[in-house]
């Protein structure tokens, strides 16, 4: 045979073995792949069906549950849907406005990312983001349906003299004080925001009833502001303006001047928190400031509440600064509502004094006081409750 045919047959017989090589090789990947797609593939999952599953179990079957999650038991959770809904949040195509609040208050009670709460609900981070800003702004309507000042009636909690020292205070329509809120705005407004300790937050102002319910919030303050000027806002704001009735005031602590409707505590004067336990105050002053301080403590109660409720007011959340002050007002908005429908409410059971405890031998200082005129009556008129309630206290 010709060699050039011979190598001509050599190469056929090479390409034919590789051919044959080659296709046994691919059918055994397919193989493979075939068996490696067959094990590891999972039953198709229906979303609706998923998220369903997970609504019922977070609002229809464990209470306790649905309290640990949503901040609220499950009574209160559809009362707060139906009072919504008269301020127009509605069921949409896809979404009821059930797992509308529950979305919204699973975000305020954990400050949760909204992709975290897309996940959970298997929905998308769209329909997540706006159904929170619908619910937040149905909420935030409800403010003046459930932040109400007393108007000239004083707090039934002092009405009825459950101590009996409580009835100096009996024109006392409320407590004001300031509380800071972490916030998140950008690097260039950062020194506004940063308080005095060097947080960044905004600082808000609180009139809170005997019955810790708010009857008053003027948030969106920088952290810089100081309370004094805070105040002075509230008593100019023409939307939301704070109302001083006549012949009523509000206790205030030594951030504020003792100025008409405004009775503040001793400057310069030490008080006793601990007056039961044998630290008896040595003068009227001292013993004035200590039952000022005692009746004050319910706003730090009621602060101490909802930022236990909702860690959103905790930490920095994940929003533009005007919805975080909307945040503010609704979280103040749901502790009211929260109190009226529910007054066994387990997480106010739970809460322990959250009052700062100044200590017994606190001096009050006068440093925070500015703009606000202190008035030489309204001093006479503390100087004679002190009096009385010395003279009372001795015999």
């Amino acid at each position: 045979m010709d060699p050039i045919y011979e190598d001509n047959e050599e190469d056929i017989i090479d390409v034919a073995a590789l051919v044959v090589v080659s296709a046994a090789g691919a059918t055994a990947i397919e193989v493979i792949q075939r068996t490696h797609l067959h094990i590891c593939r999972q039953p198709q999952v229906n979303r609706d069906d998923v998220r369903i599953k997970y609504l019922n179990g977070l609002i229809h079957e464990n209470n306790i549950a649905t309290h640990n999650l949503l901040r609220m038991n499950q009574d209160a959770l559809f009362k707060l849907c139906i009072a919504l809904k008269t301020k127009g949040l509605h069921n949409t195509s896809n979404v009821d406005v059930e797992e509308q609040v529950a979305m919204f208050l699973y975000i305020l009670g954990h400050n949760l990312r909204l992709r975290v709460i897309a996940n959970n609900f298997s929905r998308s981070l769209d329909t997540v983001h706006r159904h929170f800003l619908n619910v937040l702004k149905a909420v935030v309507k409800l403010y003046k349906d459930l932040v109400k000042p007393l108007g000239i009636n004083s707090s039934p909690e002092i009405g009825s003299n459950f101590r009996t020292w409580h009835s100096y205070f009996k024109d006392c329509v409320g407590v004001i004080d300031g509380s800071y809120i972490p916030a998140m705005v950008p690097l260039e407004d950062q020194p506004r925001y940063r308080t005095r300790k060097g947080r960044i937050a905004q600082n808000i102002m609180a009139v809170v009833g005997f019955d810790m319910k708010f009857t008053y919030v003027l948030a969106g303050w920088e952290g810089s502001a100081r309370d004094s000027k805070v105040l002075q806002s509230s008593l100019r704001n023409r939307q939301d303006k704070l109302v001083v009735p006549t012949g009523k005031y509000y206790l205030v602590d030594a951030g504020y001047p003792n100025s008409l409707g405004f009775l503040a505590p001793y400057h310069g004067v030490r008080y006793h928190r601990n007056e039961r336990r044998g630290h008896a105050p040595a003068n009227a002053k001292e013993l004035f400031n200590y039952r000022h301080s005692s009746l004050r403590n319910i706003i730090e109660r009621s602060f101490g509440l909802i930022k236990k409720r909702w860690a959103i007011l905790r930490t920095e959340p994940f929003f533009d600064i005007k919805v975080q002050v909307k945040i503010v007002i609704a979280c103040c908005t749901l502790h009211n509502f929260i109190l009226n429908v529910d007054p066994d409410d387990l997480l106010e059971h739970e809460l322990n004094d959250a009052s700062e405890d100044l200590g017994s031998d606190q001096v009050i200082l006068e440093e925070d006081v500015a703009n606000l005129a202190t008035s030489l009556e309204w001093s006479g008129r503390r100087d004679a409750l002190a009096t009385l309630m010395w003279n009372e206290y001795n015999r």
